[in-house]
Parts: C-alpha cells; structure tokens; sequence
C-alpha cells in the first residue's frame, strides 16, 4: 500500500492518495499556524478527510424497500453472525422462536426490524442468544425498566434487545451519540473522521450497566486496517477481499468504558438478495 501527499497551487491545498483507491482522491485547504505552514496537520487531516470520503463513498442509500436486506457481521477474520430483516425468510423462522420464547411483543413493528441468533463470542455475552433490534427511541417504560438514566444525552432511535437462550434473561443495548460519552477511552479509540460515531451500552433488567460497549465508526478500510496493526488487533476479514469491502457500510469496535480495553474489532457488510 502507497500513499501520497501533494501540495497544490502554491501550497494553498493539499492532496491525499492512495493506491488501495486509485481513482479516489481527497483535496482540502492546507493548514498554517503562527509559523508557517504545518505540513504534519495538513497531512493528517487531508488522510482524515480521504478517509471521510470512503466512508461516504460506502455508506448504504436509503432503499423504499429494505425487506431484503441482511448485514453480514466479521470478526477475528470471519463471519461472526448475519443480522436479516425481519421480513426475509431467516428472520421470520427467528422471529417464531422469539414469539415462542419471548412472547408479548411485536417483533415486525417497524420494517427496518433486525433479527439474528449468535454465539457468546464476545464479551459480556455468554450464552447463545438471539438479538433484535427495533428502530424506535427506547420507550418510557424500558427507561424505568433497564435504568436508562441517559437524561442529558441524545438516543439514536433504534435500540436492541439480546435474549439469552440459555437463561432467558433479556438485555437491552442502548444507542447514544459518542460525542455526549466523552471518557478516558478516548485515545483507546480510532479517530473518528466524519463526526458522527457512536456508543452502545449494555444494561440488564436489574439496570446493572456492562462496561463492555460498541463504538461504531464511518470510515474507510485503510484507516481500520492500520489501527488494527497499531493496537496489535485482528482486521474483522481477509483485507485483501476487495467484494467484502466494498459492501461494509459501518465498523464497531468492542472495548471496556471502564478501562479503555479494546478486544474485537468488527465490519458490517450490508447485502441485498
């Protein structure tokens, strides 16, 4: 991999390329200071800006009909799990099971529901379990419910609920924008090029919080992929599968809110069938 910085009209721009993206490039004002020119931050954010730019380039439009829609989740190098509409056919076998097991809710109020069963392949889970997640704000009720006493922050308007086949014990993983969670976790953290990431906290019915969270980031491959090294992580697939890259839409990064300890690193590649 190569990357290349250029100077443009009289070092009033800079430009960032890379050879991952060959017919891509990023263009921004370069950056001066009381001493001139600094050619560090202008390079650096001229890559932030390249890598905001990817992440543009892959996010997912918005489609009238998401009914087939499934996100392929990777992690440690495979496929960890596969999240499917509530409408397909993997997700109405999965919404039985939880009418079945879990019964008294409904499970396809919202087209853009998603359903999926994993393995206790991360922490805090431990059991196998089935995910779903509602693309509604979290009610009064399940606030009071799961302690949610997030009262000076924004909730994204979707939530999950995790069910434990094992247990039975349902939790409940509540979305809030990453800028109202600041912490020491920060630096632990990639750098987030857009201004948009966000937090997700795990609470049981007893309102006990996990400090195990997600931190979901838009942005580009490269930037993932040199953090992993960095950090001395393993990139959620095989980085030189370019098909699988060109789908992932969003990265999420396991780490504890209470240490900064960062365990996996995952790539949600969106698919249409």
């Amino acid at each position: 991999m190569a990357e290349t910085w250029t100077y443009l009209n009289d070092n009033e721009l800079i430009q960032y390329e890379h050879s991952e993206y060959p017919d891509f490039v990023a263009n921004i004002s370069s950056i001066y200071d009381e001493n001139g020119l600094n050619d560090a931050r202008s390079k650096h954010a001229a890559k932030m800006a390249f890598h905001a730019s990817v992440a543009d380039l892959n996010m997912i439009p918005k489609r009238n009909d998401m009914s087939d829609m499934t996100d392929k989740v990777w992690m440690n190098g495979s496929l960890a799990r596969t999240d499917y509409n509530i409408a397909t056919t993997e997700g109405q076998r999965i919404k039985g099971i939880l009418d079945t097991r879990f019964p008294g809710r409904t499970y396809d109020a919202h087209a853009l529901n998603l359903v999926s069963e994993f393995q206790a392949n991360r922490p805090p889970y431990v059991n196998d379990s089935i995910s779903w997640y509602n693309f509604e704000e979290p009610s009064k009720e399940l606030k009071t419910q799961y302690g949610l006493n997030y009262t000076r922050f924004r909730y994204q308007p979707w939530y999950g609920l995790k069910f434990d086949l094992t247990t039975e014990e349902i939790s409940l993983k509540v979305v809030l924008w990453r800028d109202q969670l600041p912490g020491a976790y920060d630096d632990n953290l990639p750098e987030d090029p857009r201004g948009d990431s966000f937090v997700a906290r795990i609470h049981d019915s007893s309102g006990n919080v996990s400090p195990w969270c997600d931190y979901y980031i838009n942005t580009s491959d490269i930037h993932i992929k040199e953090w992993c090294d960095e950090h001395g992580l393993t990139f959620p697939y095989d980085y030189d599968n370019k098909t699988i890259r060109d789908k992932v839409w969003i990265w999420g990064i396991v780490f504890n809110f209470d240490t900064g300890e960062v365990t996996h690193v995952k790539a949600y590649e969106r698919n249409y069938n």
